[in-house]
């Protein structure tokens, strides 16, 4: 451990009053969110006035208590139509992480939205019509030793042409657990599938009389 693992005064004098035979010292630890792994202190006893120090050290270990929960793209990225072939409907997948302090029981909170603006994307964002009505929500629950959960959407097929499109799925109000600030998002794509309308003929001029 090092002073930022603390709070409070790391140095200090005990004073026995006569008949006195014990004092408690109290180290005071600083909570964080940091995944990190145990760590260890030693409290040490020095100067003594009016006794001699038989055993003037001892140890003690921080233990992290932290959890971090995060979310990635596992199958991300979908064609509108599924697989023609199959008959299935095409869906996405992301996977959420839990690391850390995994004994316990965790949730975290999933929204899907259109990723913001942005003028170097191209991609427009996605709207809850592809998701078959309306933004898919909801809540990843993790037992006991559970590290990982998968959560998948199914993408709506239609046979309008348009550009691909793309969506955010974000974290949100964790328990137990704080949201791991660099994984907190994953984006994925939806491909359109259709193809372009066909041009119109260009119509025949009636006027138009050939010579021959």
């Amino acid at each position: 451990a090092d002073e930022e693992d603390f709070s409070g005064a790391l140095a200090g004098t005990l004073s026995f009053a006569a008949t006195q035979t014990s004092k408690t010292i109290t180290v005071n630890v600083r909570g964080d969110n940091d995944l990190e792994p145990d760590e260890g202190f030693t409290v040490l006893l020095v100067n003594s006035t009016g006794a001699t120090l038989i055993t003037n050290t001892a140890t003690g270990t921080i233990v992290s208590d932290d959890t971090l929960i995060s979310i990635e793209p596992a199958e991300s990225d979908a064609s509108e139509g599924g697989d023609p072939e199959s008959g299935l409907r095409a869906s996405v997948t992301f996977l959420v992480r839990r690391a850390g302090a995994i004994s316990g029981t965790s949730s975290v909170k999933y929204t899907v939205a259109a990723p913001p603006s942005d003028p170097d994307d191209p991609i427009p964002g996605a709207n809850g019509a592809d998701f078959g009505g309306g933004f898919p929500s909801g809540t990843v629950n993790f037992a006991a030793n559970e590290t990982e959960k998968l959560i998948s959407f199914t993408i709506r097929d239609d046979s309008t042409f348009e550009s691909d499109e793309s969506f955010l799925v974000s974290l949100s109000a964790p328990t137990k657990a704080t949201i791991d600030p660099e994984l907190a998002t994953a984006l994925g794509t939806i491909f359109n599938d259709d193809d372009p309308p066909e041009e119109p003929d260009e119509p025949i001029d009636e006027a138009f009389s050939s010579p021959f």
